[in-house]
């Protein structure tokens, strides 16, 4: 989430490859054909059956609580389900949110404490810019990832010039066109 110095001034971030989105929006799947994924699946869904799962920290300057802090974290799953993922079983996927608010810092040997934190209705732009930040932030990482190999094991990066092709083939991310 970019704030960009202020909660008073968050914005949410455009994605930086606006292509990558509409494809996931125009519902156009990318054939994995000879490319194994992340988890080291072939497209065939071989791999053992062991899910892998997804860790998103949502980190904010805006004065929240514990209880819109847990809101704001539900709010980066529905990201994750914006990039196709469907959170099933065994996935683990977890999300930690935390404030760097000076206002909602926690004295250690306070009796009392009074905090100003900003109330639900302010939080609508803050859902949005967390959703939208999050499917951004897979995206770049599934884009922008390298072949690595470890362990006996290789994993590869994703084909970007056939992902290109697919989109030119739909006619995905051209002038003129969803």
């Amino acid at each position: 989430m970019s704030c960009g110095g202020g909660w008073g001034r968050c914005r949410v971030p455009e994605p930086c490859s606006r292509e990558v989105v509409d494809v996931a929006r125009a519902g156009v799947a990318v054939p994995a054909a000879g490319w194994t994924g992340a988890r080291g699946r072939s497209e065939g869904g071989e791999g053992g059956g062991r899910e892998e799962g997804s860790h998103m920290v949502v980190a904010t300057d805006a004065p929240v609580d514990h209880r819109n802090l847990r809101r704001l974290a539900e709010r980066a799953t529905l990201g994750l389900g914006r990039t196709g993922s469907s959170a099933s079983n065994g996935s683990g996927d977890y999300v930690i949110a935390f404030s760097t608010a000076a206002s909602v810092r926690r004295p250690f040997n306070a009796e009392l404490m009074t905090a100003e934190t900003l109330g639900n209705d302010a939080l609508s732009p803050l859902f949005q810019a967390v959703v939208e930040a999050t499917e951004e932030a897979i995206y770049n990482s599934m884009f922008m990832a390298t072949s690595v190999k470890g362990n006996g094991q290789s994993v590869e990066a994703i084909p970007l010039e056939r992902v290109r092709e697919v989109l030119r083939r739909h006619g995905v991310g051209q002038t003129g066109t969803p």
